[in-house]
């Protein structure tokens, strides 16, 4: 309810302000009308209708009517020329992805030679051929979004959309496509790169309701249109900005010794460090780790039988301020003795500015005709947010470099040839285990935030652990060839080529290594020969280098952080100083390496052929080849239990055709279309009982040459689309779309093998998972009002069956135990989308936009599988299970105040007061719920929710003309109210968890049964801060993160 009144303020607010002043993508739009004569109305046959500057046209049938196929999107002048009659041009005739533009015209018999009559076309406020909801938006209103700096940005603010997840789907089932070449990486189903904003012609997002010329796809559909280079002129456009080093959360620096987790250790104010935690009161003991003190702590190792570990009570400080690298560590290398030759020994982080520049070029290649080019370059560059312990970076970093060339044969024939490299360098997002309980294969974190998700986690975390910063480098290189050809006015065809290769680079934490020596390693030392054959290449590895480097008391220490202590003292260090989850600096402990790599080839044929004025037929096959290497795993020190090696390799290819039409009435616009999608995982299957002893870690590495297999199962899927928009008058429109939506499952899923290393097979793909499947429904109607306004609503349903989860195999005693996938998991997905936008006006235009989304979750069958049969019984069953959580809504604003660049006195060429503009975005989103019942009554679920996410960011710019150029200076300021969002990352443990929570005055508490235990009812929930009764979390300097930022910026056009 509070969501609804706050949509109903905002809506009202916002109309007042504003009113007060396919697989592959299809590219192109169309412009299509009528000519009449102005004075009788009657249709006018052979009018010439041309785009100015373009080499497209058409003449008018017997009924006046006219098309005009294959245009790229764009702002365009239309004219329409008959002997006798006057000249008609419209100008700023917008065309857009997959749309029909409507352009008619009424001519005069005309009265003087050469007499035209320049008209503004009017602004298509409902796009009447739209059967579904989408997003299309161009690159000058996303440049004008505060913050934004990629088109994944700009989707997030979208109704349904977070990044590229779409009504509740998984990231995986959205396609991404740059001028209809795919992005995606088929190893995850996920974007491996996004083009330069400053390439970019138009976005459009669709949200639902895909025709039959997209497949492997089940939520969302991006298109990505860059600029046609010019054959004419050269242009540019380059945008740099820059963020002043600052930290992404508040209070003391995580390497402060006066912070949470390292005061006990390094505070030496009124000897706490010395003496131990038991020296402050009581109460304050609660909000620190407790910790004996190092007096106690050298008597320890002073008084046992090995000398080794001695150490005073102040070698023994500065050894834990060695290890951490807190603030004052380099004073330790003019106090002790060293060879350290390493980097500060004093880790930073947030110390730099964070910059992004990002440039193109694009104009004509004067030595060959005809021929233009465009190329772009992008870097980005953010300081982690927190302490990374990799000496290797400091950053995330990333740069891209992306071309074009494009080639006119003549006026219907063109191609082109685009190229895309893209490198990360940045650290792994995974930690030692995936959910199966296996080493997951891991991703780099993206963006220099990322590092909280990755490093901080309640109760436990690695804030200081060097494992947890692993290095991971990604690199993604695509080629793609485009041919276009116009075979009549009726007809063109669309061939596209395209290779994407990516190559994952992470070589783990430094490995242990018993000698005092740097060798490469190699896997042999881990593998028996029959496996090792099989690999391509060795794990390439450093050792760790454990020659000493400086000494505290009888303790050396080597290139930590990247390791520990040398082996002979680690144990008897370890179980003293490390045992705490959170104050683990180091570890014998490899991470997840990541030598993976993979390639698609896409092949696509699009023919279209306007048959007449009401059907326009598209068919078209796609062909889809992958190979992939899997080479990843987690290498301790050879004969660990804990060893794992995942090594596969795979070659799928699919295969998908359609035949769709789109049939346009007066009152009726439908695409429908059917689609046929085939799959083979082109691999055996394995034909064994679920507990062969080949699963059996004497057997397993003869799993892929002895046990018996056959082919593995190829699928067919055929999948109908239907789109019905039915507009009413000028200015009403309802719509409707149904399509069933199949999707190839994720690669790993299919073809994994985890060997475990010391023990049995742990995971087994199934290459014969069934294709999860969505039938789709929705139902919008969209408002013109006042031809300012568009009012977009929308309902939306997504069955969802055959989706995939875990189920575990053991034996009797346990030499069998190992998990796989089944298809035995849905969703159900309903929910509903308003919104409310002004795309024109000079002085005030935006949007707000509000979704509400139900989604309930289950599986059928059993989780585990039991050779006991007693096991069997009584173990394992889920039959059925399902979640319900409850609705999270969620609302955005953006409004933009612009005071037009003409307005006001000049300064020279310059209106001084014209072209200043104000942007906001407003962004809620409702709290999280989650279950607490600390008197046990099982009375309550899911009955606490989270406060509401709630935030503003803003741009003040500039815009000014020099010449040629065009400028536009801004400032963005992010969380302009400097909100403060409580995290649960401040909380130390568990017990700290529940005194906040208890602390609080919950509605729950008026309870009679709560307020007879001594609880304080009220009104508060998740998230309240500052009252005097509330047990705020320990780790004060990651409770309140998301501080308000500032960031200056430029954008020049030429």
């Amino acid at each position: 309810m509070n969501f609804l009144k706050q949509l109903a303020r905002m809506l009202i607010v916002f109309a007042l302000v504003l009113s007060s002043v396919t697989a592959y993508a299809a590219v192109t739009g169309k412009i299509a009308g009528k000519v009449v004569d102005a004075e009788t109305g009657a249709p006018l046959p052979g009018v010439n209708v041309i785009i100015d500057g373009q080499p497209l046209g058409a003449a008018t049938d017997m009924n006046g009517e006219y098309f005009i196929l294959n245009i790229p999107p764009g702002t365009y002048t239309v004219k329409a020329i008959m002997v006798g009659y006057t000249t008609v041009v419209k100008e700023k005739v917008q065309v857009t992805i997959n749309h029909t533009t409507r352009v008619d015209f009424e001519l005069k018999p005309q009265a003087l030679e050469g007499e035209e009559i320049v008209i503004v076309a009017q602004k298509e406020i409902i796009k009447k051929d739209q059967s579904s909801s989408a997003i299309t938006t161009s690159s000058e209103e996303i440049n004008a979004v505060p913050l934004v700096t990629n088109v994944q940005q700009f989707a997030s603010l979208q109704a349904g959309v977070n990044g590229w997840q779409v009504r509740g789907g998984d990231v995986s089932e959205t396609g991404v496509f740059m001028d209809g070449l795919l992005l995606v990486d088929n190893f995850t189903n996920q974007p491996v790169a996004v083009p330069n904003l400053s390439t970019l012609k138009e976005f459009e997002i669709l949200t639902g309701g895909f025709n039959a010329e997209y497949g492997n796809i089940r939520s969302g559909l991006v298109n990505i249109v860059t600029r046609e280079p010019s054959f004419d002129a050269y242009h540019g456009s380059v945008t740099f900005e820059m963020r002043p080093a600052q930290r992404e959360h508040r209070g003391l620096s995580a390497l402060s010794p006066k912070n949470y987790y390292l005061r006990p250790y390094l505070d030496t104010q009124d000897s706490l460090c010395w003496l131990g935690t038991n020296t402050l009161p009581e109460e304050e003991q609660k909000s620190y780790p407790t910790f004996e003190g190092w007096i106690a702590f050298s008597e320890k190792l002073l008084s046992d039988d090995d000398p080794s570990n001695d150490m005073t009570p102040e070698e023994a400080r500065d050894l834990f301020l060695w290890l951490y690298r807190a603030e004052g560590a380099d004073q330790l290398l003019k106090k002790y003795p060293n060879n350290y030759h390493g980097p500060s020994r004093e880790a930073q982080y947030a110390n730099k500015p964070n910059f992004l520049i990002d440039a193109s070029v694009d104009g004509p290649l004067k030595f060959i005709p005809n021929t233009a080019f465009m190329l772009s370059f992008r870097g980005d560059k953010q300081m982690w947010a927190l302490p990374s312990y990799s000496l290797d970076r400091d950053a995330y970093s990333s740069y891209q470099v992306q071309g074009k060339i494009t080639h006119k044969l003549n006026d219907n024939i063109k191609f082109s040839v685009e190229g895309l490299y893209n490198k990360i360098y940045s650290i792994s997002s995974e930690g030692r285990w995936g959910p199966t309980g296996h080493v997951a294969p891991s991703n780099p974190l993206l963006g220099g935030r990322a590092i909280f998700n990755r490093n901080i986690n309640p109760g436990t975390n690695f804030l200081y652990a060097p494992f947890a910063a692993v290095p991971f480098d990604r690199t993604v290189k695509m080629f793609g060839f485009s041919l276009d050809q116009v075979l009549n006015p009726k007809t063109f065809y669309k061939f596209r080529l395209s290779y994407i290769k990516t190559n994952d680079y992470s070589p783990g934490r430094y490995i242990y290594h018993y000698g005092d020596t740097k060798d490469p390693l190699n896997v042999n030392d881990f593998l028996p020969d029959s496996v090792v054959h099989d690999l391509s290449r060795d794990v390439g590895m450093h050792i760790r280098d454990t020659s000493a480097v400086i000494q505290f008391g009888n303790v050396r220490m080597d290139e930590s952080p990247y390791g520990i202590p040398p082996k002979d003292q680690y144990y008897r260090l370890a179980s003293l100083i490390y045992s705490q989850p959170y104050s683990i600096p180091a570890t014998y402990a490899s991470a997840p390496f990541n030598f993976s790599d993979r390639y698609t080839v896409n092949a696509k044929f699009d023919l279209t052929s306007q048959i007449n004025m009401h059907h326009q037929i598209k068919t078209g096959f796609t062909f889809n080849y992958d190979h992939f290497k899997s080479f990843y795993g987690f290498l301790n020190y050879p004969g660990h239990e804990s060893n794992q090696l995942i090594y596969w390799t795979a070659n799928p290819y699919s295969f998908g055709a359609y035949v769709q039409d789109k049939i346009e009435f007066e009152g009726l616009i439908a695409n429908t279309g059917v689609r046929f999608d085939y799959f083979n995982p082109n691999t055996n299957v394995y034909t064994l009982e679920p507990y062969s002893k080949y699963f059996m870690e004497v057997n397993k590495y003869r799993l892929t040459t002895d046990a018996p297999s056959k082919k593995a199962k190829q699928q067919l899927f055929i999948n109908p689309r239907l789109g019905v928009s039915h507009p009413i008058g000028e200015n009403l429109k309802l719509y409707f779309n149904y399509g069933i939506f199949s999707q190839i499952p994720r690669t790993d899923m299919l073809y994994t093998i985890n060997y475990g290393m010391a023990r049995g097979i742990q995971f087994l793909g199934n290459p014969e998972l069934r294709m999860p499947k969505t039938i789709a429904y929705e139902i919008g109607v969209e408002q013109n009002l006042f031809n300012m306004f568009m009012l977009h609503a929308s309902g939306y349903y997504k069955d969802i069956s055959d989706e995939y989860t875990y189920v575990n195999y053991e034996n009797f005693d346990g030499t069998v135990n190992y998990q796989t996938v089944l298809n035995n998991t849905y969703r159900d997905i309903r929910g509903f989308e308003l919104k409310l936008e002004k795309r024109w006006g000079n002085w005030i235009t935006g949007w707000i936009n509000y979704d509400y989304r139900v989604v309930t979750a289950g599986r059928v069958g059993r989780a585990a599988y039991y050779e006991d049969i007693r096991r069997q019984q009584i173990e394992g069953m889920q039959d059925p299970f399902q979640e319900k959580p409850l609705p999270r809504p969620e609302m955005n604003a953006y409004i933009q105040f612009s005071i037009p660049h003409s307005w006001g006195p000049t300064v020279g060429n310059n209106h001084f007061l014209g072209g200043f503009n104000l942007s906001l975005v407003y962004k809620r989103v409702a709290g999280n719920y989650f279950t607490w019942d600390p008197l046990q009554t099982y009375d309550y679920f899911m009955n606490v929710q989270e406060k509401d996410w709630v935030n503003w960011d803003a741009r003040l710019s500039k815009k000014f003309t020099v010449g040629n150029f065009k400028a536009n200076i801004y400032l963005d300021v992010r969380n302009l109210f400097d909100t403060k969002h409580m995290s649960w990352q401040g909380f130390s443990d568990q017990g700290d968890f529940e005194a906040y929570m208890k602390s609080l005055h919950l509605p729950m508490y008026n309870d009679k049964r709560y307020k007879e235990a001594g609880y304080v009812g009220g009104n508060d929930r998740f998230g309240e801060f500052g009252k005097d009764y509330i047990d705020m979390p320990n780790i004060k300097f990651l409770t309140f993160q998301y501080p308000r930022v500032f960031t200056i910026g430029m954008k020049i056009d030429f």
